[in-house]
């Protein structure tokens, strides 16, 4: 990856070689997630925030609706998977919710959320995408998410049930010897603790720095049963996601997390 070196400086670490390299040099392996809500980008910064996800192993994109294509085409990970269907057909949008990664892809599973504001009304598609990935022999569980926003009192109820159905649907895809990651925009901030105590996860950003920001997107993760999996490298990479004028790409920050894995 030409600009990972660089990437790395900015993740205050420095690591020789990719998550390829690693992978047969006896050490464990390490590897670059990203999550990234790209919903205000503009239909020309789309390739170029494709782009930019090349430097990354695996990356989560949420609200990627207009010129999505776009974003993917221009991206070169092996494993692309976009969830553009829709559950109902007067929904406007589908989930918004792509994956990428350079890791061979085991296979993919995508859910719909049960729980919306009004059925008839609301023409949002929020969901679940799960992509099982093989790497370095051991199982990850990619789930990329974005739920239900706004704070009144039928969205906050709405995101409420989300938050069950998917640790119930996280419960039931992922037994103990799965290692997960669970990225996304969860329109909650600080420690989410139901998602977080339901499903045993914990977050970078509190493991490294020992604080919480309020951002609503995220990085969560658990180690499998037989596997040894830490972050090592929490970053916001907003300075690396803009254009030739050095202006946001998207209005989100995106979120990076460097992992071990052994």
């Amino acid at each position: 990856m030409k600009r990972w070196l660089g990437l790395l400086c900015l993740f205050s670490l420095y690591s020789s070689g990719s998550a390829r390299a690693a992978e047969n040099s006896g050490t464990p392996l390490t590897f670059s997630v990203l999550t990234y809500q790209v919903q205000s980008a503009s239909s020309e910064n789309m390739p170029v925030i494709g782009h930019k996800l090349d430097d990354f192993d695996i990356a989560g994109i949420q609200g990627c609706f207009a010129q999505c294509e776009d974003l993917l085409n221009a991206a070169h990970h092996p494993n692309k998977y976009y969830f553009n269907e829709r559950p109902y057909w007067w929904h406007r949008s589908n989930s918004g919710l792509a994956s990428l990664s350079n890791f061979p892809l085991i296979e993919v599973k995508k859910l719909h959320y049960k729980a919306q504001v009004n059925l008839v009304n609301d023409d949002t598609s929020k969901g679940i995408l799960l992509m099982r990935y093989d790497v370095n022999g051991h199982i990850l569980d990619l789930y990329n998410t974005q739920m239900q926003p706004g704070e009144e009192k039928l969205n906050a109820a709405a995101r409420q049930f989300q938050t069950l159905e998917l640790v119930q649907y996280v419960g039931l895809e992922s037994p103990a010897e799965h290692t997960v990651i669970l990225i996304g925009d969860f329109n909650m901030s600080g420690a989410k603790p139901t998602i977080k105590s339901k499903l045993n996860l914990q977050d970078p950003a509190e493991s490294l720095h020992g604080w919480l920001d309020n951002q609503f997107d995220r990085v969560l993760f658990r180690s499998g049963s037989n596997t040894v999996f830490k972050p090592i490298a929490w970053k916001d990479m907003s300075e690396v996601f803009v254009d030739a004028g050095g202006a946001p790409l998207a209005a989100s920050a995106p979120i990076a997390v460097h992992f071990s894995l052994e």
